[in-house]
């Protein structure tokens, strides 16, 4: 008998953004050939779990939430430091995948997008080649991840790619302030904002294929009736 394979832990982050007609959109993404696809299926940006993630030298670079709170949430199965780990890995996603980062200085300041875009954008190559690692990024530009804007969303039980089995769980996050420019990389390409309706009726035409729980997820979050009543469920800032 083939041993069973190890369950990994893995995070997922539906990040959203208001419109003007007071609804909002969700960014969703197919990963590339090779990348973790399912079946060509659209999802939210996600990633495994690593032990880089909950490191002690990664996590003292970290802000907003702690490892007991973190536990809290995810629950006592998980160590303090993995279930901590699972919102470092949310920011990981956004920064690797989309080009978002949710950071701030170390006076507890957000970082000033605009002045460092590039740079950061720079390092971001260099982390997804695997030359540098999250940790000395976040030493040398003298940065914390921001951890507050991520909150618990959902957990389910899927494969990254083939053949491993994770525990995925899922966080909501809005979009970081004066951020608004998509910074594709390769392994997670074809992304557009998209609402919860159009992409359920897309879908519904067969026409946006979509994951299992990435239709789930679209489809609680199109109960809500404005991005702020969303905000208010979740606790997240409307400002």
């Amino acid at each position: 008998m083939r041993p069973a394979s190890p369950v990994e832990n893995a995070t997922s982050v539906i990040l959203f953004r208001p419109v003007k007609d007071g609804s909002f959109e969700v960014v969703l993404g197919r990963p590339a050939p090779g990348e973790g696809a399912i079946g060509g299926a659209y999802t939210f940006p996600r990633r495994v779990i690593t032990k880089e993630d909950f490191a002690e030298g990664t996590l003292r670079r970290s802000w907003g939430v702690s490892r007991d709170e973190a536990q809290k949430i995810l629950g006592a199965e998980l160590r303090p430091a993995l279930a901590l780990g699972h919102w470092v890995a949310g920011v990981r996603a956004l920064f690797e995948g989309l080009g978002f980062f949710l950071c701030v200085t170390e006076s507890g300041n957000p970082s000033p997008w605009e002045e460092r875009r590039a740079n950061l954008l720079a390092r971001r190559e260099e982390l997804v080649r695997g030359e540098i690692s999250f940790r000395s990024m976040l030493e040398t530009e003298g940065l914390f991840c921001d951890l507050s804007p991520l909150r618990y969303f959902s957990h389910w039980l899927e494969t990254m790619d083939t053949s491993t089995p994770a525990h995925v769980r899922y966080f909501l996050a809005r979009l970081p302030p004066h951020q608004d420019l998509l910074e594709v990389v390769r392994s997670f390409g074809d992304c557009r904002w998209i609402s919860p309706d159009r992409a359920l009726a897309e879908h519904q035409r067969s026409g946006l294929p979509l994951t299992f729980s990435a239709f789930a997820s679209l489809r609680a979050l199109a109960d809500f009736d404005s991005w702020q009543s969303l905000c208010a469920e979740y606790g997240v800032n409307l400002t």
